[in-house]
């Protein structure tokens, strides 16, 4: 329950420190951002060949894995058809 004086401590603290709160959270907010920018200033980004020579190989990377992975599921599956028949 709130004092109905304003010069007693209530349950709502003044507007003066949530300002501040707000204040220092929205710098906070700012300063984040442009920090970001400043360190995405800093990255040495591939040029477009390195770029799509690096996505092929993850590509082929992927399908010889994925192939692997599906002649070893062929391999148990068959397997277990053996042992539970």
């Amino acid at each position: 329950m709130r004092s109905p004086k304003p010069s007693v401590g209530g349950s709502n603290p003044p507007t003066r420190a949530k300002n501040k709160s707000y204040n220092l959270m929205i710098d906070k907010i700012k300063n984040f951002f442009i920090d970001t920018y400043k360190e995405l200033n800093k990255v040495t980004w591939p040029k477009r060949k390195e770029l799509l020579d690096s996505t092929k190989i993850v590509i082929i990377t992927m399908f010889v894995f994925a192939g692997i992975v599906w002649v070893i599921d062929q391999g148990i599956s068959k397997l277990m058809g053996l042992i539970f028949k």
